[in-house]
């Protein structure tokens, strides 16, 4: 129980998205014991184990620290407005909540299943599969006395964790595979103990060896993954990872392979120091930044930065105002390998097109209507 803690107090080192996920788990696992008060008490009236807990908990809060040094706020952007940080608005707020934020509990009811198919991950597909029959596999173990009650708890508690880890991730930020990477152990033991228990004790299968290769079996679809390169997300060959591993390509090496431009774009930034002084990176209504140029300047962003301020898109005058009071007289972008400097003036009239009421979510991978859809 104790270890359980100390783990669990590092969720939150992750993501924010982690939030309800740490407080859907911290519940299952009180609720799933005899005497849970008892089992609290050990731990927090031992001050070994409290020391040792209270370490695990500072070293999770490096990250909030920061946040709270930097900005103002442990967990900014949330409550950037409410604390008046850095010019956010409640306006903005509301709408970059519902431009990236998660589903209303009802929508998860509603589209439960779905949210454990769509990413792709075998796993959560073989879960939400047990989880439909579930019913029916308990009637059936409970009719056979030989099968002991622990295995249909310890069970519906894996079962349990993987829908409020699905619950969790989905309530707090936009639906996205990327965010199933933090559940996936879970959800791959949960997958793995469900099905071995299944076929051993619902369909009487006993020989070890037939159950570990249909378990096998059930995880091989989907390996191909492994063996993609190149695409739209530049993936690596299977030599480049080995040389990674050998230490025989660096950085270097991925940034002239993938950023062939980045070398370009230094040359004219070199050549241009006088503008390069008085300019913004614009990254416009988009969600990516210019990663390996961060350091030099700051960012104009549509949903990232307040350099320009909420109340002022809509306006050409005070949008070139904005950008004027923060030393900006012209804003980069990358087109191809070139750096283009725009003109505070023309980047004003280009910020006046920027829909401040998107009507659906920004990470829209194909979601039924009602799950893309932002109202006002």
């Amino acid at each position: 129980f104790f270890l359980a803690l100390l783990f669990l107090a590092q969720l939150m080192g992750n993501k924010y998205q982690m939030i309800y996920v740490l407080f859907f788990m911290l519940i299952l696992g009180f609720v799933i014991q005899k005497k849970p008060f008892d089992r609290f008490k050990k731990v927090f009236f031992n001050k070994k184990l409290l020391s040792t807990l209270s370490v695990s908990v500072l070293v999770m809060s490096f990250w909030y620290i920061k946040n709270f040094i930097v900005t103002g706020s442990p967990v900014f952007p949330a409550f950037a407005a409410e604390l008046g940080l850095f010019d956010w608005s409640p306006q903005l707020a509301n709408t970059v909540s519902k431009l990236f934020g998660g589903l209303s509990f009802p929508k998860f009811v509603k589209y439960m299943s779905y949210l454990f198919v769509w990413p792709g991950i075998n796993a959560s597909k073989y879960l939400i599969l047990v989880i439909s029959f579930l019913p029916i596999i308990i009637i059936r173990l409970i009719s056979k006395s030989q099968v002991k009650k622990d295995l249909i708890v310890e069970m519906c508690f894996w079962l349990s964790m993987s829908i409020l880890l699905i619950m969790g991730i989905t309530l707090i930020c936009h639906q996205d595979p990327r965010y199933y990477r933090f559940p996936i152990a879970i959800l791959s033991f949960a997958a793995v103990f469900s099905l071995y228990s299944i076929l051993k004790h619902f369909f009487n299968i006993k020989w070890g060896i037939i159950l570990s290769l249909t378990v096998i079996l059930a995880a091989v679809p989907g390996y191909k993954i492994i063996y993609q390169t190149g695409g739209h997300f530049r993936l690596p060959t299977l030599q480049e990872n080995i040389s990674v591993l050998s230490n025989k390509i660096n950085t270097d090496y991925g940034v002239r392979k993938h950023y062939p431009y980045i070398e370009n774009v230094l040359g004219i930034l070199q050549e241009n120091q006088d503008k390069l002084k008085m300019s913004a990176w614009g990254a416009g209504e988009g969600v990516n930044l210019p990663a390996f140029l961060l350091p030099f300047r700051p960012v104009v962003s549509f949903w990232h930065t307040t350099i320009i301020k909420w109340d002022s898109y809509g306006n050409e005058e005070a949008i070139a105002y904005d950008l004027e009071q923060y030393g900006l007289k012209w804003i980069m972008s990358v087109r191809g390998d070139k750096v283009i400097f725009v003109s505070i003036a023309d980047y004003a009239k280009e910020a006046l097109k920027f829909n401040q009421r998107p009507t659906k979510i920004y990470f829209d991978y194909g979601f039924p209507p009602e799950l893309s859809r932002i109202t006002y």
